[in-house]
């Protein structure tokens, strides 16, 4: 209601009055009071409750006073909390979402900030990571006995959407950071050239749109400083589809890829189900081999919001400061099963991200004893993801069990001998298409023919079911004859699945 929303405004006026003024929160806060009134002057009008509890807090606070700012936190992230299912975009091309928090806590232990960094999140949303980043260089500070580091952290970001940004920046300041520098664009505007980065955090929405989603990618990579590194979250099918190919080629041959970690399906829910991996990657010489993992879904709902509060220094986990350790607390644990049907085990979550983390980021060797329970690992040579098409989809290939059996049915009869499809068949390969031609609506009048695609497939030896997406009049040039499958057709994907 708009007068909670004036009240609001007057807290925030206040309060930025008995901030110092050389602490540049004050100048910050009068800035969000305008916003406010501009907010009103448009007429919005939110849960009462939620303004409500904000302006409960803010009235006896001084926000200069570190106990004070986290008290308001508190309430901000209690806010949020309420908000968080409405935040949506309106436009139609956009999926928009909040970055869950076991994924925020994944991202961020794969890419390790620390104190002295720049770091950048191109699509920072209501600010999760750029906040996580913060809550670290702070632990950081406290451990060195250097807090200022902290205050003074170099954090940048970029968003479209007014509502999020002011967001992103409120909690960035309650946790402590005085200047981040954030933009409030509906463009990427940054100067690859001028503005590097030593460490890239980024959960873009997804639009459906492959160019959109490649731009994302391209944009880290671009912005990485020399020795640099970058966690980008990416929808699964840019990860194998045809047409993002040449931008796999450039990731594997110019950067380091150290790891993929695919993600259980929902884990990004209720905001998208959409299949996630996420990508660590360097600006650095390549390595010779690419780590896979794979997050078993009873594993990850063991993370999941609310299984445990504990964090990677062995604080309290609060959404905005970081208290002092309570020594003697006692730390909820993961229980996960290591499927054998010996008893269960118990791993903290910290620990257990951790152990995730150092494998994929190659700062642990890898061995049975060092993955941990319902996870699996794996390296794959990065002259086999070439073969592949450059794929970077977190599934094994099979292609060493299958070499291993045909060296035996070899050896055991002579006369067989192995010979490349090409030699035995007609091999036609798949046509990349423009989405703009397609429709999911069969009864569409100019439909031509449907598509087949790779999640279409199962390993059973069969079509799993109708198409999904189908080509309209527009694309007819995509459907030459050869193009057609006929009955008896074997259908092959370079991810190994056969039907």
């Amino acid at each position: 209601p708009e007068e909670h929303l004036v009240a609001l405004s007057e807290a925030l006026k206040r309060t930025s009055e008995r901030v110092s003024q050389r602490d540049c929160a004050a100048n910050e806060l009068l800035k969000f009071s305008f916003d406010i009134e501009f907010y009103v002057s448009l007429g919005i009008d939110e849960k009462a409750e939620i303004y409500q509890g904000i302006v409960g807090w803010l009235r006896p606070l001084d926000l200069g006073a570190s106990a004070d700012r986290q008290l308001a936190a508190d309430a901000f992230e209690d806010a949020l909390r309420l908000l968080a299912p409405d935040l949506r975009d309106d436009s139609d091309d956009w999926v928009s979402f909040i970055t869950p928090e076991p994924v925020i806590d994944l991202m961020l232990e794969l890419a390790n900030p620390v104190p002295g960094e720049r770091i950048y999140d191109p699509c920072f949303r209501v600010g999760g990571l750029l906040v996580g980043a913060a809550h670290r260089l702070r632990a950081a500070a406290f451990a060195s006995s250097r807090r200022g580091d902290a205050r003074q952290a170099i954090i940048s970001g970029v968003e479209a959407d007014s509502f999020m940004y002011l967001i992103g920046q409120c909690r960035l300041l309650l946790a402590g950071i005085d200047s981040p520098k954030l933009d409030l664009t509906d463009r990427m505007p940054r100067n690859p050239s001028a503005d590097r980065f030593d460490c890239i955090l980024s959960a873009p929405p997804w639009s459906g749109s492959r160019l959109l989603e490649d731009a994302y990618l391209k944009h880290a990579m671009e912005h990485l400083s020399p020795g640099g590194r970058a966690v980008v979250t990416l929808p699964e099918d840019l990860l194998f589809r045809a047409e993002s190919s040449d931008l796999r080629k450039e990731l594997l041959s110019d950067y380091r890829v150290d790891g993929i970690v695919s993600l259980p399906a929902g884990a990004f829910e209720p905001y998208t189900s959409v299949p996630v991996s996420l990508v660590l990657f360097s600006r650095a010489a390549p390595r010779s081999a690419v780590r896979f993992a794979s997050v078993s879904p009873m594993a990850w709902d063991a993370i999941g919001p609310g299984g445990s509060p504990e964090r990677d220094d062995g604080r309290s986990r609060d959404h905005g400061f970081i208290h002092e350790p309570e020594f003697g607390s006692e730390v909820a644990a993961v229980i996960v099963s290591d499927g054998s049907g010996a008893p269960l085990r118990r791993f903290s979550r910290g620990a257990f991200l951790r152990d995730i983390s150092d494998l994929i980021a190659h700062r642990r060797e890898l061995s049975a004893g060092t993955v941990p329970p319902d996870v699996e690992v794996w390296e794959v040579p990065v002259h086999e993801l070439v073969l592949r098409d450059h794929e970077l989809v977190a599934k094994r290939s099979g292609s060493k069990m299958l070499d291993s059996d045909l060296e035996r049915l070899v050896v055991a009869d002579s006369s067989l001998r192995v010979e490349t499809l090409e030699l035995v068949a007609e091999v036609y390969g798949g046509r990349p298409y423009d989405r703009n031609v397609t429709t999911e609506r069969r009864d569409q009048g100019d439909v031509v023919a449907g598509l087949l695609r790779a999640g279409d497939l199962i390993d059973e030896g069969r079509i799993i079911r109708p198409p999904s997406l189908f080509l309209t009049s527009a694309g007819k040039a995509y459907a030459q004859e050869k193009d057609f499958l006929r009955p008896g057709d074997l259908v092959v994907t370079t991810a190994g699945t056969v039907a």
